[in-house]
């Protein structure tokens, strides 16, 4: 019934939820009614549809490839555009790099956000590097025009040490809460980015520039929690959170 995508019992005992699964929710009912049909799948990179830096593997390809005869789709990464093509190597029309501050369609560029306040932000990963009483190394700090992302083990460490060191994003999480900076995010396994624009205003944008509806839309993500970098889409359109690649696959072989 209609209220079980929200209020999960009676009006008595009702139990809370998440945005992100309220949002999953409504969303699964109004498909389910035939309220309207999905044209546009977003998904993020790393952690959504691959390993961080890694390429997307075969049986994700092919259920890309056959959803894109579908859906329009649309990869939102916080990788550089050059990087996106080597990961996702299928002839996708829109890609949003940079958490969309950098976007491409039809590998032309739509628009790109510059950041400004390149000393600000170097200011404040020397206070969360202090913190952690992390040395900054070379490989640590990564300027890609319009995002700055510091990984504080190195963007190219071994992904079984990456994923090691802040499964539950906790760290980052906390290191942020104490911390605070505007256009801060969690991102990847083991980066705090900066952003001109957050991944959810970037879509926005989007949308409005090429007059698509929100319900038409379904993005998918695995960094939905405070400070996480899909947490601004939360609002702008239905979710669906994953926690892994593999996630990811068994839900889409479903649409």
């Amino acid at each position: 019934r209609r209220e079980n995508c929200y209020l999960q019992g009676s009006p008595q005992r009702t139990k809370r939820i998440s945005l992100a699964e309220y949002n999953q929710k409504l969303d699964t009912y109004h498909r389910c009614i035939g309220l309207y049909k999905m044209k546009y799948l977003l998904c993020d990179l790393d952690g959504t549809i691959c390993e961080s830096k890694k390429e997307i593997e075969q049986d994700m390809l092919l259920e890309l490839a056959r959803l894109s005869k579908k859906y329009g789709i649309i990869i939102v990464s916080g990788a550089e555009y050059s990087r996106m093509l080597i990961q996702a190597p299928l002839k996708y029309k829109t890609f949003m790099s940079q958490n969309g501050n950098e976007t491409y369609e039809n590998d032309k560029l739509l628009w790109v956000n510059k950041f400004n306040d390149k000393e600000i932000v170097m200011q404040h990963i020397t206070q969360v590097a202090t913190e952690m009483r992390t040395i900054i190394g070379d490989d640590m700090i990564d300027d890609r025009g319009s995002q700055i992302s510091f990984s504080f083990i190195g963007h190219h460490a071994p992904l079984e040490i990456k994923k090691k060191f802040d499964p539950d994003r906790k760290i980052r999480h906390d290191l942020l809460e104490k911390y605070p900076f505007k256009g801060a995010v969690i991102g990847g396994t083991t980066c705090i980015d900066y952003i001109p624009h957050t991944k959810g205003e970037n879509i926005q944008r989007y949308l409005e520039l090429k007059d698509i509806k929100p319900h038409e839309c379904l993005y998918i993500g695995d960094a939905f929690m405070n400070y996480g970098n899909d947490a601004t889409v939360l609002g702008v359109m239905p979710v669906h959170q994953i926690t892994s690649p593999l996630e990811t696959l068994n839900f889409i072989k479903n649409l």
